[in-house]
C-alpha cells in the first residue's frame, strides 16, 4: 500500500521519497487544517471545483464519489468563481431524496473518549511484569554460577517476563449502546496502547431467552452480525491472571431484572472484575447499574473481588453489611481509573470505590408505549430538550450525526444530554431495511410527526437554521481525521432536512463532482443584524448570537465558564467592561460595519446596569456630578467607586495612588496607561475617538475647593474629552470622613477645553479617637486538627486574657483562625494572659499551631476584616522561624507590641522576618534550650521480638532490649523516666503492640521514642514493611504489624520530637519518601525521625551478646564520646554508630529526618563529657 501511494503521487507529477512521505503523513496528523493552519493566511482563498459548462450531467457520467473518489481535471469552461464561493452542498443521513447519488460521502468525526493521556497515566500502576508460566529464557547469571560451582555444562532457565494480566473487554448489547460504539473502540485502543496487558480480547454480550444456560447471556464478536457465540464463563480464568471490564449504560432489561448479576459474580470470583458505566454519574440512578461508595482493601495484587475486604465508610458491618461479591462501577474519568488500579495493586490499604449496589430484580414489564413530549420535557434537562428539538428538525438521523450536532450545541455538557434524548424514549430506531449501510451505529432514528411539531416550537427558527451551518463548519474543522460516517448529498427536494451544508473546499476534499453542488442562499435574520437592544443584557445576547452564527467555538476559545456567561446574558450578573469591549471586538471581525451609535448605547446601558449595585452615596454623588458624555460618565462612576472604597486612612503617595487606581480599574476592564511624555502622575483612558485624562496631585492644607478647581481647569484641553483631577487630601479628619457627595465637583463649561471633574481623595490619618486592636493570627500545622478543638483552645486563651468571648471578633480562615481582642483592652494584662492560656489549652492535645500577634488599625466589613495589621500578622505566622519550631506552638510578637507589654520582656528572642514584600523585626518566644530534655513529658516504647512460633529465634534481641532500656532511663542521664517507658519483650499479638504505641503517642509532649528489634517482612512489589510478632507466619504480612500503623500513631502525636529506631531487615525502607514498590507511596516524613539498621539484611552475629546495630547503639550510649558535646542527639548517635559498624565491615545504618530535627532530638547525656 505504501509503494502504491508513492506510485500514485509520481503519476500525478509529485514524486516523493518514502522518507519524505512519512514526514508529510506525520505532519498531516498534527498540523491543524482550515483557518487554523499556520500558513492559512498566506494561501489563496479556496473556491469551488470547476464545473462543466453543460450545466448538468447524467448520473452515469458523474465522477466517482466516496472515500476512494478522484476528481478528474475538467476540460470544459468553468463558471466564474465569484458566483460559486457561496455555494454549499446540503447533506442528509440517508438517500431519501428523489435523485440522491448512489454513493455516500464518508465524512470525518470527532473523538468520543476525550483526552486519553490522563486515562493512560491512571493505568500506569498496572504495568507490572511477572515470570511467564509457558515461556522461558536463559538465566545467564544463574547459569554461570552453576557451571562455576559444578564444573558441568548445565543451564538454568527462568520464566520470561510478561505482562501479568490479560484483559477481557466485554461490551453490552442493545440499541442504546450504539451511542457508545466509537467510545468503546477508542477505549479498546487506549487499553492496547497502555502496555498494561499482555493481551486485550473484546467481546459483546448476546442476550438469549431467560431460561437458557447461563441466564441467557452469551458472548460474541463486537458489533458483528455473525451468529457465532460462546459461553459467558469462557472468559473466566481460574489462575486469576485475567481482568474483566464490562462496558455498559445499564439500559438493557437484563441489568434491571438481575440476570447479569450472577454472571459478573462468577467472573469476580476468578479475577478482578469491574463495570465501566458510559452514562454520566448523575444518570446512574435511572439505569440498571447503581453504585454506592465503600472502603475496599485488597489482600494481594490482582486478587479476585471475592477476596476483598469491604466496609462502609461510616457504619459498622452489623448495620451496613457489604455486598456478597463486590463489583466496582467506574466512570470514564482518570480518577475512577486510578482508584481501580489502586484496588488491583495496593495491598492492605483501604481505597474508596463505588460498588454495584444490588437491587431486587424487576419482573419483565410489558412493552412500553411511546413517550410523550410532555413527559420528556418534565423529566429531561433543558439541554436535552434543546438537543431533541435540533435533532427533530433534521430527522431521521444516525448516531454519528446526533453526536456531531450535540458537539456543536453543547460542547461542555458531556454526553448527558444526548443520552437523555436516546434513553428517554422520544426517538426510536426505524425498522431495518435490509441495507447493510444502515446497520449498527449507522442505523436511522426518527421522531413521530407529533413530537416533531411540539419540539420545533421549543427553539427559535433562526437557531435551527443556523445549526446546519455550524455542523458543516464543525466537519470542516475535522478534516484530516479518519472517515467516520456516511452522508448523502441532497440534489433535489426530498423528504429529509439537511443536517449540514458543506462548503466548496470541503466538497473538493470529499471528492464531490462540481455539478452536484446546488446554490443554497444563507440569509441572516434581522435579529442577528441588530447588535444592540434596550438593555445591556439584551445587547449582549444579540452580539453573542451574531458570534455564534459566524464562529461557533468562540465561547470555548474564550475559556469563559458557561454559568458565568449565562448570568451575563440573562442580566443576573454584571460583567466587567473588558468583557463588553472584547465582545464588540470579536463581532467586528465578522461585521466590520457596526452601527455608529453602538459604543454610546453600550456605555449608557452599562452605566444604567451598574448603578443599582452601587452604594446609595455613590449613586447620589454620581447623579450630582454626571457629565452627560457616555464615555466620561462610565469612567466617573468607576472613579467614585474607587474614592468611596479607598478613601480614609490610606496614607499613600501620589505614585502609589496612581498604581493602585490603575490596578483597581484594570480588574474592571478599564485599561489606563501612564502618560509617557510628562513626568507627572497622569493617567490616560483611551476610547474610540478620544481619551480622558486623570491627574493626581497632593493639595495644600487646609483643603480648599477654590484652589483645587482653579488648578483642575488647567487640564481642560482640546485633546481630552474630559479631565479628571484627583486631589489628595492629607488633612486629619477629626469629625470623620467627608460625605462622598461633597467630594466631587463638576465644571461642565470651563473657559478652555472640555468638562473638568474634581474628586477629593481623603488620604489623611483617622481621628485620634480611633484606637488600634490586637490581632492574633493562628495557623494549624498538619491536617488532623478539628475546628472544634481549635476553637476550644482559643476560647481558653481568651478567657485567660480576662476578656469576654463575645467582645472578641473571631474569623475562620480555613487552615487557621483570626482573633481580634476588643478595643480599649488592657494590653499589658491581656496579651500575656492570652499567651499563657494558649499554652495551657494545648496541653494534652495532639495539636500544633503557629501564632502571631500584632497591633494596628483594622476595618471590620460584612465579608471579613481588612487592614495592614492583618497582613503583617499573617506574614509573621508564615515566617521561617515558626515553620522550623518543634514545640507544640510557635509564637511571634511584633516589635511594637513587644515594647509596649513589659511582661513579655525576657521571655522572647529578637529575630528578623524577611519576605519579598515585608521585612521587620519581631520577637520569638524562647522554648526549651536545644541541649535540654524533659523526662517528665517524654514517653518511650521499647520492643524486642526475639522469640517466634514459626520464625527463627533471635536470642540477642532480648539482651539488647534491656541494656538499651537501662541506658535510656537512668536518672540524670537518660532522656526518659522508668514510669513513662514501656518495655515489651516478645510481643504476642499485633493488638498489644499497637495499644502500647498508641498510649505513649497520646501521652508524650516532649519526646516520643519507639524502638523495635526483631524480624520483619518486606514486600518488594507493594513496598510494605511489616514488623513480626510471636505468632507471625513466614511470607504472611497480614499476620505482622504494618509499619504504616505505627507511623500514623507517631504522626498524630503532639510530641515535640518523634523518633523511631528499627533494628530489622530492610528497615531503611520505613522512612524513605518513595519506596521501591510502585504501589505504595509513603506520606512525607514530616516531623518523624527514622534511624534504621539497614536498607538490606540486618546482621545478628551468632554468639554475640547483641545484634550488630543495637550493640553499636549500646556502646555509644554507655561509653560516650570523649570530644563530643554534653548531650547525645539522634544525629550524633547515628554518626558514631555508623563509624563503629564501618570499622567492623558491617552494613551501614540509615537516617531519615526533617532538617535539624535529628540534631535537636536528645536521647541521653554524654558519659565521657568533661566540660570546657
Amino acid at each position: 500500500m505504501f509503494e502504491e501511494l508513492c506510485r500514485i503521487l509520481g503519476d500525478a507529477g509529485q514524486p516523493m521519497e518514502p522518507e519524505d512521505l512519512l514526514d508529510v503523513l506525520w505532519l498531516a496528523e498534527r498540523i491543524p487544517s482550515g483557518a487554523r493552519a499556520p500558513l492559512a493566511g498566506c494561501a489563496p482563498r479556496a473556491v469551488d471545483p470547476p464545473v462543466s459548462g453543460t450545466g448538468s450531467t447524467s448520473s452515469d457520467s458523474r465522477a466517482e464519489t466516496g472515500p476512494r473518489a478522484r476528481t478528474d481535471p475538467p476540460v470544459a469552461e468553468t463558471e466564474p468563481a465569484a458566483r460559486r464561493t457561496s455555494s454549499h452542498l446540503p447533506v442528509v443521513s440517508g438517500p431519501f431524496a428523489t435523485e440522491a447519488p448512489g454513493e455516500a460521502l464518508w465524512t470525518p468525526g470527532a473523538r468520543a473518549l476525550g483526552p486519553t493521556l490522563p486515562l493512560g497515566r491512571a493505568l500506569r500502576p498496572l504495568k507490572r511484569r511477572v515470570p511467564s508460566r509457558r515461556h522461558s529464557e536463559l538465566d545467564e547469571v544463574a547459569t554461570a554460577d552453576l557451571q562455576a560451582d559444578t564444573r558441568t555444562p548445565q543451564v538454568v532457565l527462568r520464566g520470561r517476563p510478561e505482562r501479568w494480566l490479560r484483559l477481557a473487554l466485554i461490551i453490552d448489547d442493545g440499541v442504546s449502546m450504539l451511542l457508545w460504539e466509537r467510545q468503546c473502540a477508542e477505549l479498546k485502543a487506549l487499553l492496547e496502547r497502555s502496555g498494561a496487558f499482555r493481551q486485550v480480547d473484546t467481546y459483546q454480550i448476546r442476550y438469549g431467552a431467560d431460561g437458557d444456560v447461563g441466564g441467557g447471556v452469551r458472548l460474541g464478536r463486537p458489533w458483528s452480525l455473525s451468529p457465532g457465540t460462546r459461553p459467558a464463563d469462557s472468559v473466566a480464568d481460574v489462575s486469576g491472571r485475567t481482568m474483566v471490564l464490562v462496558v455498559t449504560d445499564g439500559a438493557a432489561a437484563a441489568w434491571r431484572e438481575g440476570r447479569l448479576r450472577p454472571v459478573l459474580e462468577r467472573w469476580a470470583r476468578c479475577g478482578p472484575t469491574a463495570v465501566v458505566h458510559t452514562l454520566p454519574r448523575r444518570l446512574w440512578a435511572g439505569s440498571g447499574v447503581r453504585a454506592d461508595t465503600w472502603q475496599v482493601t485488597s489482600p494481594r495484587p490482582g486478587a479476585p473481588n471475592s477476596a476483598w475486604t469491604v466496609r462502609d465508610p461510616v457504619l459498622p458491618p452489623s448495620v451496613a453489611p457489604p455486598p456478597p461479591v463486590p463489583v466496582p462501577v467506574l466512570d470514564l474519568t482518570p480518577g475512577d481509573f486510578a482508584a481501580w488500579a489502586a484496588v488491583t495493586t495496593v495491598v492492605g490499604r483501604p481505597v474508596p470505590v463505588r460498588l454495584w449496589t444490588p437491587h431486587p430484580p424487576r419482573l419483565p414489564a410489558d412493552e412500553p408505549g411511546r413517550v410523550s413530549v410532555g413527559d420528556f420535557g418534565r423529566a429531561a434537562s433543558p439541554e436535552a430538550v434543546r438537543l431533541a428539538a435540533h435533532l427533530a428538525a433534521m430527522a431521521p438521523v444516525t448516531v454519528p450525526v446526533m453526536q456531531l450536532v450535540h458537539a456543536c450545541l453543547d460542547p461542555r455538557q458531556g454526553t448527558a444530554p444526548l443520552a437523555e434524548v436516546v434513553l428517554g424514549g422520544l426517538v426510536q430506531p426505524l425498522p431495518p431495511t435490509g441495507d447493510a449501510r444502515f446497520t449498527g451505529r449507522h442505523r436511522l432514528f426518527d421522531f413521530t410527526a407529533e413530537a416533531k411539531d411540539l419540539l420545533l416550537d421549543a427553539v427559535p427558527t433562526a437557531e435551527l437554521l443556523a445549526c446546519s451551518r455550524l455542523v458543516g463548519e464543525r466537519i470542516e474543522s475535522l478534516l484530516g481525521r479518519s472517515s467516520d460516517f456516511a452522508a448523502w448529498p441532497l440534489s433535489g427536494e426530498g423528504a429529509a432536512t439537511p443536517f449540514a451544508y458543506l462548503g466548496p473546499a470541503l466538497q473538493a476534499r470529499l471528492g464531490v463532482a462540481g455539478d452536484v453542488v446546488t446554490e443554497v442562499p444563507f440569509e441572516e435574520t434581522a435579529e442577528v443584524r441588530r447588535l444592540s437592544g434596550d438593555e445591556l443584557a439584551e445587547s449582549l445576547r444579540l452580539m453573542c448570537d451574531a458570534l455564534s452564527w459566524h464562529s461557533p467555538g468562540w465561547a470555548e476559545e474564550s475559556d469563559l465558564p458557561p454559568l458565568r456567561l449565562a448570568g451575563y446574558l440573562d442580566g443576573t450578573v454584571l460583567p466587567d467592561w473588558g468583557f463588553v469591549t472584547t465582545l464588540v471586538d470579536l463581532v467586528t471581525r465578522f461585521e466590520p460595519d457596526l452601527p455608529a451609535d453602538l459604543w454610546d448605547r453600550l456605555r449608557a446601558q452599562y452605566v444604567e446596569a451598574m448603578l443599582p449595585g452601587c452604594a446609595a452615596e455613590v449613586r447620589l454623588a454620581f447623579d450630582r456630578s454626571r457629565v452627560g458624555l457616555h464615555q466620561a460618565d462610565l469612567l466617573l462612576l468607576h472613579l467614585l467607586l474607587y474614592t468611596h472604597t479607598k478613601s480614609g486612612a490610606a496614607e499613600m503617595t501620589e505614585a502609589e495612588i496612581a498604581e493602585d487606581l490603575t490596578a483597581f480599574l484594570g480588574t474592571r476592564g478599564l485599561r489606563l496607561r501612564r502618560e509617557s511624555l510628562r513626568v507627572r502622575h497622569d493617567l490616560l483612558w483611551d476610547f474610540g475617538g478620544g481619551h480622558c485624562i486623570v491627574e493626581i496631585r497632593r493639595t495644600r492644607l487646609p483643603f480648599d475647593w477654590t484652589g483645587v478647581m482653579h488648578f483642575a481647569r488647567s487640564l481642560g484641553t482640546s485633546s481630552a474629552a474630559v479631565g479628571f483631577f484627583v486631589a489628595v487630601d492629607d488633612s486629619v479628619l477629626s469629625d470623620g470622613p467627608v460625605p462622598l457627595e461633597e467630594c466631587v465637583v463638576t465644571d461642565a463649561e470651563p473657559t478652555v477645553g472640555g468638562p473638568v471633574v474634581g474628586l477629593r481623595f481623603q488620604n489623611g490619618p483617622q481621628a485620634a479617637s480611633v484606637t488600634a486592636r490586637v490581632c492574633v493570627v493562628v495557623d494549624i500545622v498538619g491536617r488532623h486538627t478539628s475546628r472544634e478543638a481549635l476553637w476550644e483552645v482559643l476560647d481558653h486563651a481568651v478567657r485567660a486574657a480576662g476578656v469576654s468571648r463575645d467582645a472578641c471578633l473571631r474569623q475562620d480562615r480555613g487552615d487557621g483562625a483570626l482573633v481580634l481582642l476588643p478595643q480599649g483592652v488592657d494590653e499589658s494584662r491581656a496579651v500575656p494572659g492570652f499567651i499563657d492560656g494558649l499554652a495551657q489549652g494545648l496541653r494534652g492535645r495532639s495539636m500544633r499551631l503557629r501564632v502571631a500577634m500584632d497591633r494596628g488599625v483594622v476595618e471590620v466589613r460584612q465579608f471579613g476584616v481588612i487592614g495592614d495589621v492583618v497582613i503583617r500578622a499573617s506574614r509573621l505566622a508564615d515566617s521561617a522561624h515558626l515553620r522550623e519550631t518543634r514545640s507544640a506552638y510557635g509564637l511571634l510578637v511584633s516589635d511594637s507590641l513587644h515594647q509596649d507589654v513589659p511582661a513579655l520582656h525576657g521571655r522572647f528572642r529578637r529575630v528578623r522576618v524577611d519576605f519579598t514584600d515585608y521585612r521587620a523585626w519581631a520577637w520569638l518566644e524562647e522554648s526549651a534550650p536545644p541541649d535540654a530534655y524533659d523526662p517528665s513529658r517524654s514517653n518511650a516504647v521499647l520492643i524486642g521480638a526475639g522469640a517466634y512460633a514459626e520464625l527463627p529465634a533471635l536470642p540477642q534481641v532480648e539482651t539488647g532490649l534491656h541494656a538499651l532500656a537501662n541506658l535510656l532511663t537512668t536518672p540524670g542521664s537518660g532522656a526518659f523516666s522508668r514510669q513513662r517507658t514501656t518495655v515489651m519483650a516478645h510481643p504476642e499479638s499485633r493488638k498489644k503492640l499497637l495499644a502500647a504505641v498508641h498510649s505513649a503517642a497520646q501521652a508524650a509532649e516532649d519526646t516520643l521514642l519507639v524502638y523495635f528489634a526483631g524480624h520483619s517482612l518486606y514486600d518488594s512489589v507493594s513496598g510494605e514493611l511489616s514488623l513480626a510478632v510471636y505468632h507471625t507466619q513466614p511470607n504472611s504480612p497480614r499476620s505482622a504489624v504494618p509499619f504504616d500503623h505505627i507511623w500514623r500513631e507517631l504522626r498524630d502525636s503532639a510530641a515535640r520530637h518523634k523518633v523511631v529506631i528499627l533494628d530489622c531487615c530492610y528497615s531503611g525502607a520505613a522512612g524513605s519518601d518513595a519506596l521501591p514498590g510502585v504501589f505504595n507511596i509513603r506520606p512525607d516524613s514530616g516531623d518523624v525521625t527514622v534511624l534504621a539498621a539497614s536498607d538490606r539484611t540486618a546482621i545478628a552475629p551468632s554468639g554475640d551478646r547483641y545484634t550488630a546495630f543495637t550493640g553499636a547503639l549500646v556502646h555509644v550510649l554507655a561509653n560516650g564520646l570523649e570530644d563530643g558535646p554534653e548531650t547525645i542527639s539522634v544525629d550524633l548517635l547515628y554518626q558514631e554508630a555508623g563509624r563503629l559498624l564501618s570499622v567492623a565491615a558491617l552494613t551501614q545504618p540509615t537516617l531519615m529526618s526533617h532538617p535539624r530535627a535529628s540534631e535537636t532530638t536528645l536521647l541521653a547525656r554524654n558519659p565521657a563529657y568533661r566540660g570546657t
